[in-house]
């Protein structure tokens, strides 16, 4: 059964009721309108409006998912704070709820979090915040710590020693969604994606934003669409990629002595991206079971990651759905393909194989016998050889995966 655009648009929209309760009515929002009355924030999680915790992946991956909204109140209120951040963290005087200054320095400093703010901006519409003088300033701030001759960024803008392939993809994302381009920093991404080792879930996740990130960012896919094919191939290919349950990656990182993580929810990338360019990998029971799977959660959480919703989570989940959502076409083609794939699936199941070799050696076996039998070769006795041969073609071709 093909997931329906209607399907997804209930999970869109439970999306966005969650993020506007949590905005309007946390405790993460009461803190910061004690100073900005009409300022917002978001913290790492929803559904818990007594959490006062509040930051910038949070915040940043809401205000995308509400810039697709009519809540112009909220979406200036979070822009603005995103805007004035360190200033506004710095009047909070009461210590159970005050963000350590030198957080708010790194903060201001890491690509990631930068690059998601950049992304976001895109989306919010003219009437709804003034955006210019924000996107012009991260973006600058950027581009101008790009390293080794502008062929990307490390996870931290003022501390870094080599390009690494996750925050280069990040800001990639952010500065070509707004219109300013760093050609060398994207060769080098489609260099290290043909030829990157992928030899660990922690490399296969990061290969799967990069690729996402060019195929949204870059994009140009009338040119790139080879390309980025011979890398989905890849991916798809690694035995580190299952959809079988849900997963995301967990990646780590560290400045001076401070540890940081970010994690990657690879599946939701992974789906869009196939959406788009290989519908003969989308359209197979993996990716229509995992999308359901995804989809009918009531509110959606990682099995193994806490019983909490998370924001970025969540709103990297809205993206990604619309963008499968526009993708989707219920053709009969599509239909078709998922049906040539369930047959694949019966007859590549463990069971379906053994019987069928059983019935090839027996096909063999009778051929065999009529031969010896037979004083006179006749034609017909060929049909149990031609027969044996076309159940080791089913055999073949029933799926690997």
């Amino acid at each position: 059964m093909i997931v329906k655009r209607t399907d997804i648009s209930n999970r869109l929209r439970k999306i966005s009721e969650l993020i506007v309760e949590q905005t309007e009515h946390g405790a993460q929002t009461k803190i910061i309108q004690k100073i900005k009355p009409n300022y917002y924030s978001l913290g790492q999680f929803l559904k818990e409006l007594k959490r006062t915790q509040r930051g910038i992946h949070g915040s940043a991956t809401a205000l995308r998912v509400l810039a697709d909204s009519d809540k112009n109140n909220l979406i200036n209120g979070l822009t603005r704070y995103l805007e004035e951040r360190k200033e506004i963290e710095e009047q909070i005087t009461d210590n159970s709820e005050k963000i350590d200054e030198s957080k708010l320095a790194r903060d201001s400093q890491n690509t990631i979090k930068l690059s998601e703010i950049l992304y976001s901006l895109k989306f919010v519409k003219a009437g709804s915040a003034n955006t210019e003088s924000l996107i012009t300033n991260i973006a600058a701030k950027i581009k101008n710590s790009a390293i080794e001759g502008e062929a990307g960024w490390g996870y931290y803008l003022d501390k870094q020693s080599e390009v690494e392939l996750l925050p280069s993809a990040f800001a990639i994302l952010g500065l070509y969604v707004n219109g300013f381009k760093m050609e060398r920093a994207v060769e080098n991404i489609k260099i290290q994606l043909k030829s990157a080792e992928i030899d660990s879930p922690t490399k296969f996740a990061i290969v799967v934003f990069c690729l996402y990130a060019l195929l949204n960012g870059v994009n140009e896919l009338d040119k790139n669409r080879t390309e980025y094919q011979l890398i989905l191939n890849r991916i798809w290919k690694s035995p580190y990629c299952s959809l079988k349950d849900l997963q995301e990656q967990n990646i780590e990182y560290w400045v001076d002595t401070h540890h940081d993580y970010v994690r990657i929810p690879w599946q939701f990338y992974l789906l869009a991206i196939t959406s788009e360019i290989s519908p003969e990998k989308f359209y197979t029971l993996s990716s229509q079971r995992l999308l359901s799977q995804i989809v009918c959660q009531d509110e959606f959480r990682y099995k193994y990651s806490g019983p909490y919703i998370s924001t970025r989570t969540n709103a990297i989940l809205y993206v990604t759905l619309s963008q499968i959502q526009e993708n989707i076409r219920g053709s009969v083609w599509h239909r078709l393909l998922l049906f040539i794939d369930q047959i694949r699936s019966v007859i590549g199941s463990v069971a379906a194989k053994y019987i069928l070799i059983l019935l090839g050696l027996l096909a063999m076996a009778i051929s065999v016998f009529r031969w010896l039998s037979s004083r006179k070769a006749d034609l017909s006795e060929l049909a149990p050889e031609l027969l044996a041969g076309f159940i080791f073609g089913l055999i073949a071709l029933g799926k690997k995966k």
